[in-house]
């Protein structure tokens, strides 16, 4: 079976947008990932503050291909350019409902 051709279209509404902040829902049928920037780093005594930009919607299926691809690209950039350092911020798991139509899961941060 021949490779079917692929022919990318960018909306008018398209955008980029810069996040370093992304919270993920995971759902029965789809994840959510909410891309934001983090406005402060926050200290003990203040909320960290977060602005939220975009958010997408990714079946289960797609979120592994990302999952799968992004693994990829981090192990040669890191072959690159040496080791990637972990976030100052931990990632939590906050057992909240999650906003997805599917009723979610927890919350992953």
């Amino acid at each position: 079976m021949a490779d079917q051709e692929i022919v990318y279209l960018k909306a008018n509404d398209h955008k980029s947008v810069y996040a370093n902040h992304v919270l993920i829902r995971a759902g029965i049928v789809d994840f959510l990932m909410e891309f934001g920037v983090n406005l402060n780093r926050g200290t003990p005594e203040e909320p960290l503050v977060i602005e939220q930009n975009v958010s997408v919607y990714l079946s289960p299926q797609e979120a592994k291909l990302l999952a799968e691809y992004l693994q990829g690209r981090v192990q040669e950039y890191e072959r690159a350019f040496g080791a990637i350092p972990n976030s100052s911020l931990t990632p939590a798991v906050v057992a909240e409902p999650s906003a997805l139509p599917s009723g979610g899961g927890p919350l992953l941060q």
